[in-house]
């Protein structure tokens, strides 16, 4: 069995809404994973830590060579205690067991949910983001076909059976609460494993056609989808429409969010291409009127926390809190940049696609531009 399913409950918000999801994700794989993806990986790794009765340093390597940091820590422990404060004592606590959904949604569905607790007459499940970009709680695709794999591992369970799905999002500030839960029951989601098992079927035909929306932002294959193409075109066309400078409220509301959704498959379909080109710029393709670059990434020890903190001794400055201090608060702290710099690097961030001026592109491909 592969280790990702061909239909993960993680992009179930895409393929329940776009049958050709499966396809295109599977035509252009991502090349390794993002920084912020690792980041997540190792953010799980520390409240699975925890979990086992181990807390990491400030400082200590992930599994996947990411650093521990203190923001990690704080989001884990919330995690930790979230679930253990809601788990009733009765309950049976399951920490990143993988779930099979083949007999309620499809034999191409399988996931691992972060923690799940089963007690009599409740299910709690409870999903860990460590990201910025807010997760809704309310119907979450992810959680409910996770939620499907809990139904089926059990048997049966009766309709009237209480589903809690919790999502734990620490970095999230500007919008409620970190901890938020949305409650319903296993009759209330039958229809929703209904419409998973329909598109399920539906993403197996070869022909299983696409559907854009704002989903399209998650799609590896968006830069090569026909129909988001179309659409963002469309939309493309229609911010040129005369329209009249001032509308009724209703006019101004739908117009408003006809744009919003405009402006979503753009930037899809920008994102998209925007990849294409960089994957094509990395390889040494020329790419007219564009370029890559790399962010720099930020300071880092290359040596053992032991030796960071046998430097601060040598300068009378305390490095650890524990685990280490970042090289820049080092040098802050009074130690001499010099003698930082070779126990430390700065690794180049992630690949940008950005502009290239005129004069620039014209020194590269020649001609106008």
């Amino acid at each position: 069995m592969a280790e990702h399913a061909p239909l993960p409950p993680s992009s179930a918000h895409c393929w329940v809404r776009c049958a050709g999801w499966r396809s295109l994700h599977s035509a252009f794989p991502v090349d390794g994973d993002t920084e912020p993806a690792m980041e997540g990986t190792a953010a799980h790794w520390c409240f699975e830590q925890m979990f086992a009765g181990v807390t990491p340093a400030v400082g200590a390597t992930a599994p996947n060579g990411i650093l521990v940091t203190d923001e990690m820590l704080d989001g884990a422990e919330l995690f930790v205690d979230t679930v253990r404060r809601m788990v009733p004592p009765d309950s049976t606590l399951y920490i990143e067991d993988k779930l099979m959904m083949s007999n309620v949604i499809h034999d191409l569905v399988w996931g691992t949910p972060d923690a799940f607790a089963i007690a009599p007459g409740v299910i709690h499940l409870f999903d860990y983001k460590f990201g910025h970009r807010y997760v809704e709680e309310f119907e979450n695709w992810q959680c409910i076909t996770y939620a499907a794999g809990i139904y089926q591992a059990l048997g049966s369970l009766p309709p009237e059976t209480v589903v809690h799905i919790t999502i734990v999002q620490p970095r999230v500030f500007n919008r409620g609460s970190p901890v938020r839960t949305w409650s319903t029951t296993i009759g209330e989601l039958l229809p929703y494993w209904a419409k998973l098992r329909a598109a399920a079927l539906l993403a197996e035909c070869d022909d299983a056609p696409c559907v854009p929306g704002d989903w399209c932002e998650f799609c590896n294959g968006r830069h090569a989808c026909e129909a988001l193409q179309r659409t963002a075109l469309s939309a493309t066309e229609d911010a040129f429409s005369s329209i009249p400078l001032v509308l009724p409220p209703l006019a101004a509301a739908r117009e408003l969010r006809a744009m919003k959704r405009s402006a979503g498959m753009l930037n899809a379909r920008i994102t998209g291409l925007e990849q294409q080109l960089l994957d094509l710029y990395r390889k040494g393709t020329d790419v007219p009127y564009f370029m890559g670059e790399r962010a720099q990434g930020r300071q880092r020890w290359i040596v053992p926390v032991e030796q960071v903190a046998a430097l601060g001794g040598m300068f009378g400055i305390n490095l650890t809190k524990p685990g280490a201090i970042t090289p820049k608060q080092a040098v802050k702290a009074g130690v001499p940049a010099g003698v930082v710099e070779k126990m430390s690097d700065e690794p180049l961030g992630e690949w940008r696609l950005v502009e290239a001026s005129t004069d620039k592109a014209r020194k590269v491909f020649g001609g106008s531009t």
